[in-house]
């Protein structure tokens, strides 16, 4: 049964966590560089995963929502990371990241050039000058993201690679319109955000006026929260496909069904 309270999603979240926790330690194979990077992306995704317990609790349903678009994001990241090429997802992942910082250090040195120096070192400009050119020759000029592809297309891509979900072929695809989108309103602060996460409540006084306050949306938060931990599941999932932990698959349909289908674990 689908859980539907704050409280009942925490049960299932602590449980979650604790098989999470019982995985390791996590013997590396050869393509250890891949598995380097999926691995510190799901150790992210766990410490974010215990963040949305404490923000749930406070009845935090915006923030909730941000937090688990970001688990989601970088379940993306690792299913990119997992299917392609070491050579070119690992190195690329990597050196994007030298693209950006570029990016920041010669926008700031518009700005102010002294204080921008005094951030970055020489030694770093370089390695991020060397990395950035390299970037451009194998893989064209940099987009706005390191892999090119929107998130939608890696949704597309994972639905292809792995198995289907509770017999639907379009798990990322849907969890994409669940947790990217609305996550999104919530990050950017638009009207749809605002009033998924938000409630208004008027209280008129005596006199006839009314006064105005807010508190979380329930139904919004439970939302989040749920989804929050529906995205560490499938970060689960792609771990055991890294490290080649059979198991994990079959955790993560039973889990999946159970959450989400109403299935009997």
């Amino acid at each position: 049964m689908t859980p539907d309270d704050i409280d009942s999603i925490e049960k299932e979240v602590i449980k979650t966590l604790n098989t999470n926790n019982s995985l390791f330690p996590i013997r590396f194979g050869k393509d250890a560089d891949k598995q380097g990077m999926i691995i510190l992306n799901h150790f992210q995704n766990t410490e974010t995963m215990e963040s949305l317990i404490i923000l749930a609790k406070n009845g935090k349903s915006g923030d909730t929502g941000m937090l688990a678009r970001s688990i989601f994001e970088s379940v993306l990241n690792t299913g990119l990371l997992l299917y392609l090429p070491s050579k070119e997802g690992v190195s690329k992942y990597r050196k994007f990241m030298s693209v950006e910082s570029l990016k920041v250090y010669t926008h700031m040195s518009t700005i102010e050039k002294d204080v921008a120096e005094k951030i970055y070192k020489p030694s770093e400009i370089k390695k991020y000058e060397r990395d950035a050119k390299e970037y451009e020759a194998k893989y064209g000029k940099p987009k706005s993201t390191w892999s090119g592809l929107s998130a939608v297309d890696i949704c597309k891509l994972l639905d292809v690679k792995m198995p289907p979900v509770i017999k639907t072929d379009h798990f990322f695809e849907f969890l994409y319109c669940q947790v990217y989108r609305y996550g999104s309103a919530a990050i950017h602060r638009s009207q749809m955000g605002l009033l998924r996460n938000i409630s208004i409540l008027t209280k008129s006084l005596f006199d006839g006026k009314s006064v105005h306050s807010m508190k979380a949306r329930e139904e919004g938060l439970i939302f989040n929260y749920f989804h929050g931990l529906v995205s560490f599941i499938a970060s689960m999932r792609l771990l055991g496909e890294a490290f080649k932990i059979v198991a994990l698959e079959a955790y993560f349909q039973k889990r999946i069904g159970f959450l989400i289908g109403g299935y009997p674990e």
